[in-house]
């Protein structure tokens, strides 16, 4: 039996409606890429290490922005939800995906972090 969420009706939509895209072992600046039509719904971060990230993690839409997240303190041995009023950006382009750029503001530290990111399809 297929269950209906709006314009939803079966379980192979609702996979596509809802994404969840995964860095992991993240220790130095990378990249993810957000499909086209979707946005962010959530980003949980988890550091597996002890150590800090020195100035804390910035994403953005630019080599060295903030324009999604602005310095996000991250401890060691830390895991949490970044908050709504952190995401400075959630919806991006219709029509081509769109590069992230997930950078240390000062230093990594030897730190190594998970990023999932939850997405949803709004086109």
């Amino acid at each position: 039996m297929a269950t209906t969420l709006g314009s939803i009706s079966s379980s192979t939509d609702m996979e596509s409606y809802v994404k969840q895209t995964d860095l992991l072992s993240i220790t130095a600046n990378t990249t993810i890429s957000i499909p086209a039509g979707y946005y962010i719904v959530d980003i949980i971060i988890r550091n597996t290490t002890g150590n800090s990230i020195v100035g804390g993690v910035r994403v953005g839409t630019t080599d060295g922005g903030a324009d999604v997240v602005l310095a996000l303190i991250v401890g060691g041995s830390s895991i949490q939800a970044i908050p709504d009023a952190q995401i400075l950006k959630r919806v991006f382009s219709v029509s081509g995906a769109t590069t992230l750029y997930i950078q240390a503001v000062t230093l990594w530290n030897s730190a190594s972090i998970n990023l999932h990111f939850i997405l949803k399809k709004f086109v």
